[in-house]
């Protein structure tokens, strides 16, 4: 039995990245969703919020605009936004590293497909090589 390992092409991902750009991106967008339901979640009842200022606050907070013009008044709403901030930070600049990639990476498949198609000459060849 002769057992075959996968190699990597320069350039490529490798296999464990083998997941559809698109698919990256799908996934880190449902976790900042995550998070803003938990953040949603804890501000109505911990502090009291109405649905649509949890869900304004989070936002606002995840993407580090904050106007100001809500706060948490608890010390432990405090507490929490300081792990929250954290951690929604990383999931948003993961979205949109994930969702940059995946344009990267279409452009770079259509640049591929363009170079691989074209049609060389010998002469074409032995000027790539010099």
């Amino acid at each position: 039995e002769q057992q075959q390992q996968e190699q990597v092409q320069p350039g490529s991902a490798p296999p464990d990245a083998s997941a559809h750009p698109h698919h990256r991106t799908v996934r880190a967008l449902l976790w900042v969703l995550a998070a803003v339901l938990v953040g949603m979640l804890y501000l109505t009842q911990a502090e009291g919020m109405s649905a649509i200022d949890a869900y304004y606050f989070s936002i606002v907070t995840l993407t580090t605009v904050g106007y100001g013009d809500i706060t948490v008044k608890s010390h432990s709403g405090r507490i929490f936004l300081i792990f929250y901030l954290f951690l929604g930070c990383l999931l948003v600049a993961r979205a949109i590293s994930a969702a940059i990639d995946s344009v990267v990476e279409a452009r770079r498949k259509r640049m591929e497909n363009v170079i691989l198609r074209q049609r060389l000459s010998e002469r074409d060849l032995f000027t790539a090589d010099a």
